[in-house]
């Protein structure tokens, strides 16, 4: 696989993961604090979530690229 294609799988998955998680931030929150239903927390939520899924995500490309260029 080249290294563009690498990048470009990753960059989709990064975003599919992203809309799920907007979409789903949401049950997550009222599962977890049922009692809080602020607006900010809920933000804030999403934030740490996207910013978690894309070290994820970059961790994994990179993991992929150095494991092509060594085979």
């Amino acid at each position: 696989m080249k290294n563009w294609k690498i990048i470009l799988l990753h960059f989709a998955a990064f975003i599919a993961l992203s809309i799920i998680w907007c979409f789903s931030a949401e049950s997550v929150l009222r599962n977890v604090a049922p009692e809080l239903n602020y607006v900010e927390i809920w933000i804030k939520l999403v934030i740490m979530g996207i910013i978690i899924l894309f070290i994820l995500t970059l961790i994994s490309m990179i993991l992929c690229l150095v494991k092509k260029r060594n085979s």
